[in-house]
């Protein structure tokens, strides 16, 4: 089905237009700000339905706009040909609305003109040459919105689940320069030693040390109580040649010191012998482990937090690993929604990077595949109604041009070329808001009533 002919009255920049397209390329040409992309708009508004159509669609000093298109049909779809006529006007408030009417030529007015327009003409408006101006992400947008791929919520899973594992990633290194810093030491018993267990064995051996030098101290005093005992001892003997008036009472103060001498003699050995068999405790081991025990603490404690990092470190590379498992489970699923997918051109696809041709990048096709499966997504977006624009045709060379025309020809595609200029390359040329020539003829200008119907 294409379009037969475009009535614009009032509409943007146009005062009043009538074109025959042809069923191939069109190009509509004029200076700037004359009414070429009014035209356009016109056309795709009244198809598309209001998202299409623009914020201020009356042409100023204006109350009303119309545009009609007429369709041929399409015969394989029952469908007769049609005018399908959109209508603006300005409420007494200001505010602008539209009517939508489509009517056959017996006079027949389709009950739900919107939603015979929606089956009949698909996605509007494609311009081939924008899609191929477009960045890669956009592109990758607009061809996965065409195929109905919809990986929102797996892309925002899978970012997500990213996000975390670069959270992993860098805990994980974190956590790893922290182990690597750590010092292990195989030397160092697994508990801490106990200072103060150790000050207790110290202090209990020091009080049996303590006894042990009181009875030594004890011996000594004794030993030298029986030495001055036996000085005494000889002192009287001594004085028993000269003291023989005092024989007696010698004698008896002799006696008693021997008995106490004896006595003494007799408790000093006692006492050696209890003291020989004393056994000082060594100290030395006690005070040497006391001495060490916050070294060795210091190590225990370091192996302690090596320990804890390695365990800490092995459990992120588990996450990680979790993680890295789900990317792939997103991406596998992606990937299976993408070969599941009907694409519009053979070979076409999208990655993570963008739209791909045969697995390699959009970009890396040449500008004829480019256009190609331009005019291939153009097909798919409105597989009835094939039209398409191409809004910014100066910027096309004549090989570019060539290009689109043969693709539209063989696609069965109605393409309207807009295009700076009055060259002979255009069909219509637009001047003032209206039709200044066709194909290179002037045409007078039509008589219009004030106000469109």
């Amino acid at each position: 089905m294409q379009i037969v002919k475009v009535t614009t009255q009032g509409f943007m920049g146009i005062e009043y237009v009538e074109i025959v397209p042809n069923k191939t390329v069109t190009v509509i040409g004029g200076r700037n700000r004359q009414g070429k992309t009014s035209l356009l708009t016109s056309i795709a508004c009244t198809l598309g339905g209001r998202r299409l159509c623009p914020e201020k669609p009356i042409r100023t000093g204006e109350d009303a706009a119309r545009v009609s298109v007429d369709l041929d049909g399409d015969p394989a779809k029952l469908i007769p040909p049609i005018t399908v006529i959109r209508e603006f006007f300005r409420k007494s408030n200001g505010d602008i609305d539209s009517k939508l009417e489509i009517i056959t030529k017996d006079g027949y007015a389709a009950p739900s003109p919107q939603t015979l327009l929606t089956d009949l003409c698909g996605k509007l408006g494609f311009d081939p040459e924008a899609f191929l101006r477009m960045d890669a992400k956009k592109q990758a947008d607009v061809l996965r919105e065409l195929v109905g791929l919809d990986f929102s919520a797996l892309d925002a899973e899978y970012k997500r689940i990213y996000d975390e594992r670069t959270a992993l990633t860098r805990e994980g290194k974190s956590l790893k320069g922290q182990l690597d810093g750590c010092k292990k030491h195989d030397d160092a018993p697994a508990e801490e030693v106990s200072i103060t267990e150790l000050a207790g064995q110290l202090k209990t051996i020091h009080a049996e040390n303590a006894k042990n030098t009181a009875k030594r101290q004890e011996l000594q005093r004794i030993e030298s109580k029986s030495k001055e005992a036996g000085q005494t001892v000889e002192r009287k003997v001594e004085e028993i040649a000269a003291l023989e008036r005092q024989l007696a009472k010698a004698k008896g103060d002799h006696a008693a010191l021997e008995n106490a001498y004896n006595e003494y003699l007799r408790t000093a050995t006692e006492q050696a012998k209890v003291v020989n068999a004393l056994k000082d405790q060594n100290t030395s081991e006690i005070e040497s482990q006391m001495a060490n025990a916050e070294q060795v603490n210091r190590k225990v404690r370091e192996n302690a937090k090596h320990a804890e990092l390695s365990a800490a470190v092995a459990a992120k590379q588990t996450e990680w690993k979790s993680a890295s498992e789900k990317l792939k489970e997103i991406e596998d699923e992606k990937q299976g929604m993408r070969e599941a997918a009907s694409w519009p051109v053979a070979g076409l696809g999208y990655d993570e990077t963008g739209v791909t041709y045969n697995n390699l990048p959009f970009a890396q096709a040449s500008s004829y595949e480019q256009r190609k499966i331009a005019m291939g997504i153009c097909v798919a977006l409105s597989p009835s109604l094939r039209f398409a624009f191409l809004r910014d045709g100066s910027l096309l060379d004549e090989a570019g041009l060539l290009e689109f025309a043969e693709l539209a020809a063989t696609n069965a595609v109605q393409l309207f070329v807009e295009r700076v200029g009055k060259g002979a390359e255009c069909n219509i040329v637009i001047e003032g808001g209206e039709v200044e020539s066709v194909d290179g003829v002037l045409v007078d200008k039509p008589v219009v009533e004030s106000e469109p119907k």
